[in-house]
Parts: structure tokens; sequence; C-alpha cells
């Protein structure tokens, strides 16, 4: 997956054009959800990528609904003034399932 830019990329759309397809190739067979659940996590910007992060919380939370997709939370990929329970309800209004990954940030 692509990771992200240390710089302003004048091109923000190409590279997660190729995410989307990549990622609608990954899940193009069908798994018994009985025994499998699909989740997207977005990436934690970070040093080498705070310019632009390809996978960002924007990207993966509209492919997620999109596509049917759970959404996974990372606690700790969110900046410490966010309130994840936000983010929470409302993607509760779209998805039926959300995956919380608990964790605390290194801030």
């Amino acid at each position: 997956m692509p990771d992200g830019y240390k710089d302003n990329p004048i091109d923000r759309i190409t590279p997660r054009l190729r995410l989307q397809e990549a990622l609608d190739e990954i899940f193009e067979e069908e798994i018994n959800q009985t025994y499998t659940r699909d989740a997207v996590e977005s990436k934690l910007f970070g040093i080498g990528a705070e310019a632009y992060t390809v996978g960002s919380h924007e990207f993966y939370m509209g492919y997620g609904i999109t596509r049917n997709k759970i959404i996974s939370l990372d606690a700790g990929h969110f900046h410490p003034s966010e309130k994840i329970s936000d983010k929470l309800s409302a993607l509760a209004l779209f998805n039926d399932e959300i995956l919380l990954h608990v964790s605390r940030p290194m801030r």
C-alpha cells in the first residue's frame, strides 16, 4: 500500500485511484463472513508522511462505506483533540459493524 509523501504532491487523486483499484482486486473474491470479516483501517500520519497520506482516514471511510467493509478505528491514530466518540456515532449511521482498535497514542 502506498504510504505517503513528505512533500505536497500535485496529483493527489491518481495514487488513491490505484489504491482503490488494488483494494477492489483484493476483495474481488467473496469470503464466507461466518469465518472472516473484511475491515479497512486508515494509515497514521507520521514522520515521512505528514504532508499527504494516500490511505487517509477519509479515503478508507469512503471506501469502507461504499464497499460494505467494516471500518477499523484505531484510537491511537487520531489527534489528541479529536474525539473517537464522534467518529463512532457518525459511522454507526452507515455501517452495521465497526472495529474498534483500542490503543493509546505516543503523545
